[in-house]
């Protein structure tokens, strides 16, 4: 708004009507009303569009492919849950370790526990390094089984954690194992991660995917924190309602971890999923002939079974489709398609 200033200037023994009238104007600054903190709790709507911005990949969702919320979604509570139960394994681990180190001198307790600390993490992270050598491309191959392994993994290791409590005496190798598990756990999820994503990107938005993926965890690892504090808090010392706690966090997160894999289709055409292909292609059942879509060959995918690690044979060119033929039309329960790799 403007604000003005205007004056009246009239002689001595001039009328009123020869009154002559100056004004001036100058410039001012709009009325606003004072800043208040809780402005965005009057538009849900701005805080909607906030989240999705820091936590769902641009363009949304026309950037990504279906399914990918509810993958997000489930993700996201599996999470929180493992936080949780990881927070009340790390607590039974650090009182077994006062416990396997406390049978000396007091003074000497902080070096024996760090001691006992730093090798059971030098032996798990040497056996990891045997681990990736041994297994290398094939998280390519069944990315969605190695990703529900990776949970089963860290799952199984918070277990091995927890089993301290009752052997503390058995604290290094116990921990050395469980820490194994854990960082297989960790590169297992790292390295089928990427495929994963793929599967949602529509936009080459890999990066974007992968990076917002990496914003819902850590928000989700806080929620999860936080909670397993408090679960912390609420049992104290009292190991069975512990285990307790951590049995159902556990069991419900790999049940997450099992409904959002669902969700991602594979769209690479892997050795299995070629198997999946030419079963249906070939079966008497197929009368149109068509090949299977990624959304068909997803339902044939079993989540619990990984392919032996001896069958990565080479794909040849023009191999014998007739002898293909007869092992499809022989076998009704069991298939093996080997020979279209010989």
């Amino acid at each position: 708004k403007q604000a003005g200033v205007s004056l009246l200037i009239r002689k001595s023994g001039e009328s009123p009507s020869q009154t002559s009238v100056v004004s001036t104007e100058t410039k001012g600054t709009e009325e606003r009303p004072a800043p208040s903190y809780l402005a965005f709790l009057e538009k849900p709507g701005d805080i909607v569009k906030s989240l999705a911005t820091h936590f769902l990949p641009r363009g949304y969702p026309q950037s990504v492919t279906a399914g990918y919320l509810h993958f997000a979604g489930f993700n996201a509570i599996s999470a929180v849950l493992s936080s949780a139960g990881g927070v009340l394994s790390m607590q039974t681990l650090l009182y077994s370790l006062g416990l396997s180190s406390g049978g000396g001198v007091a003074s000497t307790l902080p070096l024996a526990a760090t001691l006992n600390w730093i090798l059971k993490d030098g032996l798990g992270q040497a056996g990891t390094i045997l681990f990736a050598s041994f297994i290398n491309n094939r998280f390519d191959r069944q990315p969605k089984q190695w990703r529900f392994l990776a949970s089963m993994s860290l799952e199984v290791s918070n277990i091995i954690e927890m089993t301290t409590a009752f052997f503390p005496q058995f604290f290094l190798p116990i921990a050395a194992v469980a820490n194994m598990g854990k960082n297989i756990s960790f590169l297992a999820s790292s390295a089928s991660r990427a495929a994963i994503h793929r599967s949602f990107a529509r936009e080459e938005n890999l990066a974007d995917i992968t990076a917002k993926t990496g914003s819902q965890n850590i928000l989700s690892s806080l929620a999860g924190t936080s909670l397993g504090v408090a679960i912390s808090t609420y049992c104290g010392n009292d190991l069975l309602l512990t285990c307790t706690f951590f049995s159902v966090l556990s069991s419900t997160s790999l049940v997450f971890t099992y409904l959002a894999l669902r969700y991602a289709t594979i769209t690479a055409l892997t050795q299995d999923r070629l198997d999946y292909v030419l079963r249906d292609f070939f079966s008497g059942s197929n009368v149109d002939q068509r090949l299977l879509s990624p959304e068909a060959v997803k339902t044939y995918e079993k989540m619990f079974v990984l392919a032996p690690l001896d069958t990565l044979h080479p794909l040849k060119v023009n191999p014998s489709l007739t002898l293909l033929h007869e092992s499809l039309a022989s076998s009704k329960t069991s298939i093996d398609l080997q020979v279209r790799y010989e």
